[in-house]
């Protein structure tokens, strides 16, 4: 049996996440799959402007669905559907600890074979040029590949005194070098006294994932090798953070959380793994998932169809 690793960090967080449209996707339990991301048509707001523009004077849009025209957070019409634009500018829209009443259950893989997300090797990557004093006699090294920027690979190595005894060094900042990074990350997962294992939390800048990172502080992700992916030579990870905010759509306020999910490999990008919807006042558990192939073809909210429009800041 293997023990899920809770992690520890200094975020309230619940037991029983109340986002229930999305289960824990731990080793032997289902969960939601949902299809996988794709990316969303994005449009300028001049564009916009001009194919209302455009509409008006043949007159495919009426002068009400003009006036919902300004685009900060709310619904606008386009030929055929509606456009919700979501901008992550870390005011409308910011991060928030993955285990507050707000979040949704991480997803994670790694259960199986097939299914480990990423691989370890004990052969160092030609990336790493520099290397910290090991107290370990074995090193595992891999890889993560995190945020939008065209190099978007993060090295580590787990340094193996013991099938219980291991540290990690990651290179938070993409040089190379695994010894100025801070010291190494000691387990803080929870495994039964016999097995395998290894967790911690990793904390990366986010101006570090994205050349238009709008965020502050640090993006942190929770990294678990248990006894199956340590038997095999594989590792998974989720994000513990999310992004949430207040948009309207059609009249109704909502709240709206962008979650990494592991159909995308969880990999920092919040902009195309779709969006949760509950509306203001409803019941923590009252929530709507939107997956990333329906935002981008339309969704139908209150018998009309909209189509989300997710983004980060241009820079």
């Amino acid at each position: 049996m293997i023990i899920q690793p809770r992690p520890v960090h200094n975020a309230a967080r619940t037991p029983n996440l109340h986002f229930s449209a999305l289960r824990f996707a731990s080793c032997g339990a289902n969960h939601n799959a949902g299809p996988g991301s794709e990316t969303v048509e994005m449009l300028g707001n001049i564009a916009i402007v001009v194919v209302f523009v455009l509409l008006l004077m043949a007159g495919l849009v009426s002068a009400q669905e003009q006036q919902a025209l300004p685009l900060d957070n709310k619904d606008f019409a386009t030929a055929g559907a509606n456009r919700v634009k979501i901008l992550l500018d870390g005011k409308n829209f910011a991060p928030f600890p993955v285990f507050s009443a707000d979040g949704v259950n991480p997803t994670w893989r790694g259960c199986k074979p097939a299914d480990v997300m990423s691989r370890l090797t004990r052969t160092k990557p030609a990336a790493i040029t520099k290397e910290p004093k090991y107290k370990g006699g074995q090193q595992m090294y891999g890889y993560v590949n995190l945020g939008t920027r065209k190099n978007n690979k993060f090295y580590f190595v787990v340094d193996v005194v013991s099938k219980n005894d291991m540290a990690m060094y990651f290179d938070a900042n993409q040089d190379g070098d695994f010894t100025d990074d801070g010291p190494a990350l000691k387990n803080v997962g929870r495994f039964k006294t016999d097995a395998a294992g290894y967790a911690a939390v990793v904390k990366i800048p986010w101006k570090q994932l994205g050349v238009s990172a709008p965020f502050q502080d640090d993006y942190q992700m929770w990294f678990i090798l248990n006894a199956f992916q340590y038997s095999v030579l594989g590792f998974s990870h989720y994000s513990l953070v999310q992004i949430k905010g207040k948009i309207n759509i059609g009249g109704q306020d909502y709240t709206a959380v962008l979650a990494d999910r592991a159909q995308t490999d969880n990999n920092a990008d919040f902009a195309h793994d779709g969006i949760y919807l509950r509306k203001a006042g409803a019941k923590r558990e009252d929530v709507r998932y939107i997956s990333a192939e329906e935002a981008k073809k339309g969704a139908d909210i209150g018998g009309k169809k909209y189509i989300f429009d997710i983004r980060y800041p241009a820079h």
